[in-house]
C-alpha cells in the first residue's frame, strides 16, 4: 500500500494540523491506518491503511462516488469544477 504524509492528506482534505492529529489518532485506535517514521528523513512520519483500512476504503469508495454524482452531476463537470475551486479558494483564505 501507498504511504503518505500526514500534511499531504491534511492539504488534500483542507483539515488543519490539530483536527487531523486526532482524526489520525482515532484510525489508529480503531485499527484502520499507522504511522511510522519516514524510511530516509526520520523526521518525517509515513501514513499507511492497514487492511482493514483498506478494506473500509474499498467499501466507501462507491458510495462516495454515487453521492458526489448525485450532487455535482446536475452542475455539469464546468460548473462542479467551478464549486471545487470556490470552496478551495474559501478553505485557504480561513487559513
Amino acid at each position: 500500500m501507498r504511504r503518505t504524509r500526514p500534511t499531504q492528506l491534511g492539504e488534500r482534505l483542507v483539515m488543519d494540523s490539530a483536527t487531523l492529529t486526532g482524526v489520525l489518532d482515532r484510525l489508529e485506535r480503531a485499527g484502520l491506518a499507522t504511522r511510522s517514521p519516514d524510511d530516509r528523513d526520520r523526521r518525517l512520519v509515513r501514513l499507511r491503511l492497514t487492511a482493514a483500512g483498506a478494506g473500509l476504503r474499498d467499501a466507501v469508495q462507491p458510495v462516495v462516488a454515487a453521492l458526489n454524482e448525485e450532487i455535482l452531476g446536475p452542475l455539469g463537470a464546468e460548473g462542479a469544477a467551478g464549486l471545487h475551486a470556490g470552496l478551495r479558494a474559501i478553505a485557504a483564505a480561513r487559513r
